[in-house]
């Protein structure tokens, strides 16, 4: 009988210890620590930069009740209000960004990440000049037009005048430069900006022989004479303009007077104008041999006082009657600066067409 009541007991005690383990081992995670984690996001200075945590825990995400972030760059802990928390950095760099997070039983762990920041990407600056009209030996004024971009400032300028030449101005902004041959010239500018970004262009220069004598100055008038050589209309044309002179004006005064262009440096540019004749308003028809003459009158500055000072005017005359003229104007102003006489404040096209 005692062995049977000792066979009974251990009966009992391991059903129930069976009926204890029976669910598995019941939740025993409940005081397990959590899990930091998260994943570096791809950051640009000077704009919001997202991040979201990855954080586990043996209870769920749902158990983490506090997140604090330390970015790594002086700005000093923040505690997230959720699962994302945005963060602009001022400075590009590799920043060590440490996040800390706690459960709901105290338990707390953290991770920290190596965040890159980069630079942001700038507009480049936009480079732009004017194209002035060049005579071989005569040193030809280049104008820097280019604009930074917003909030930016160009820092340096960059000259290649397409002749194989790097003379010592072609780091100026507003550089003059002498060629030495004619013909037409691939002018390259490149600007950088303070963040060292580039910008370029290349326009078309053309460089003429130096000019003929065949203009004058007289007063506030530069006169040029120009030989019909075969039976012609003339187109007279406004290529380009770089000055500031108020009211001067382009006319022909042989062997048909009329005015071509009033206020050229001002106001909308002109079109062509056709030579006509006073009488039909017809195109005015030119026998060979005929000189015609074209007369530039100089203006005036705005204000005397602030103004520059003005000098005479000049032009110059390059071209033939069948091949067509180009007339260089200085107006006179600026007198006396570098760079000055230009040659390019007006500069205009003349076009014989041969007529029946």
């Amino acid at each position: 009988m005692r062995s049977i009541r000792l066979l009974t007991a251990t009966t009992v005690i391991l059903a129930g210890v069976w009926a204890c383990g029976g669910d598995g081992g019941g939740d025993t995670g409940a005081t397990d620590d959590p899990s930091a984690a998260f994943t570096p996001p791809a950051c640009v200075a000077g704009s919001p930069c997202t991040f979201t945590d990855a954080s586990s825990d043996p209870q769920g995400a749902g158990t983490i009740t506090t997140r604090v972030w330390d970015f790594g760059d002086q700005t000093g802990p923040v505690t997230a209000t959720g699962v994302t928390q945005d963060h602009t950095f001022q400075a590009a760099g590799s920043f060590g960004v440490k996040l800390t997070v706690t459960d709901n039983t105290g338990k707390s762990d953290d991770v920290t990440n190596q965040v890159t920041v980069t630079a942001p990407v700038s507009p480049p600056p936009t480079a732009a000049f004017t194209v002035p009209a060049c005579t071989v030996g005569v040193a030809c004024l280049f104008s820097d037009l280019s604009s930074p971009r917003q909030g930016g400032s160009l820092v340096s300028w960059s000259w290649n005048f397409g002749d194989n030449t790097t003379p010592p101005e072609q780091s100026q902004q507003n550089p003059s430069h002498t060629f030495t041959t004619a013909g037409i010239y691939q002018v390259t500018l490149t600007v950088t900006d303070d963040l060292g970004t580039t910008g370029t262009t290349t326009q078309s220069v053309t460089v003429s022989d130096v000019a003929a004598t065949n203009c004058t100055t007289s007063g506030n008038s530069a006169t040029c004479t120009l030989d019909i050589t075969q039976t012609s209309t003339v187109l007279i044309t406004l290529a380009s303009r770089a000055c500031q002179l108020v009211g001067n004006n382009v006319r022909v005064d042989q062997p048909n007077g009329q005015f071509v262009f009033n206020n050229a440096c001002r106001g909308p540019a002109p079109g062509p104008y056709g030579i006509v004749n006073k009488d039909t308003g017809l195109p005015a028809v030119f026998q060979a041999g005929t000189q015609l003459r074209i007369i530039f009158v100089q203006g005036q500055v705005t204000d005397p006082l602030t103004d520059p000072p003005v000098g005479p005017p000049a032009a110059r005359l390059s071209g033939s009657s069948t091949a067509g003229w180009i007339i260089n104007i200085d107006d006179g102003g600026n007198t006396g600066q570098a760079g000055e006489p230009d040659f390019d404040d007006l500069v205009l096209q003349v076009q014989a067409s041969p007529a029946s």
